[in-house]
């Protein structure tokens, strides 16, 4: 459930001979009732104290510092920038709901970026055609981000663009019921968009991040060949 509202569970049933599927279950209850005693919260949360003394000196390594505090958009805006100009795309585009949090002006680390972004999506390197790009930007004008240098009245209808953007939106209705002419080039499932968002933030050489600059300072890797 949304939140750790509550925890599902699927049983299954397999046959010892044939190793298929004989029986299937599923139930879910709510993580209040599973929790509701302080003795049991008490255990949870000693086993988080635990597991967090195992990694925090990793997850607060710092990438940069923040010269001020960034609202979602601008931290929406640079991503979609810190990406296009990774991949060497045309256009690049990010869920607005992909970024969960602002950050505060200071030192960003491993940690408050999962918080900004914590989502592990792949990376989908498309080709898009330009018709389509309009119809999908008009169509959804506050769902996306986009690189900041895009001007969609530059579009050419009949050209084709290179495009980067995260499974989640290229998997989801919107994408796939716009870009009926989309050629999918590349799947990178080792890299997600934070990744990015650190690597960039490394590659500053003052080690500060200015929030109304959205310019992007990653080292281009380069649209990958068909």
């Amino acid at each position: 459930g949304c939140n750790l509202n509550s925890i599902g569970t699927i049983s299954l049933e397999i046959s010892g001979s044939t190793k298929k599927i004989v029986g299937l279950s599923c139930s879910s209850e709510s993580l209040n009732s599973l929790v509701s005693s302080s003795s049991k919260k008490e255990a949870v949360q000693n086993v988080l104290t635990y597991e967090y003394s195992l990694i925090e000196d990793q997850i607060k390594m710092k990438y940069a510092s923040a010269s001020s505090s960034a609202s979602k958009s601008q931290i929406g805006l640079w991503c979609a920038n810190v990406m296009k100009q990774f991949s060497g795309a045309d256009v690049s585009i990010i869920n607005t709901g992909g970024i969960r949090a602002t950050l505060d002006a200071g030192d960003i680390t491993i940690e408050t970026l999962y918080e900004v972004n914590p989502f592990d999506n792949s990376l989908i390197y498309v080709e898009v055609l330009g018709s389509e790009l309009i119809s999908f930007y008009n169509a959804y004008p506050s769902y996306y981000y986009y690189n900041t240098d895009l001007d969609i009245s530059s579009i050419n209808s009949s050209s084709k663009y290179k495009l980067l953007t995260i499974d989640y939106v290229y998997y989801g209705d919107y994408f796939q019921s716009k870009f009926k002419n989309a050629k999918l080039i590349k799947v990178n499932d080792e890299l997600c968009a934070r990744d990015l968002m650190g690597r960039d933030l490394l590659s500053r050489s003052s080690g500060v991040w200015d929030p109304s600059s959205s310019s992007a300072s990653i080292a281009p890797h380069g649209w990958p060949e068909i």
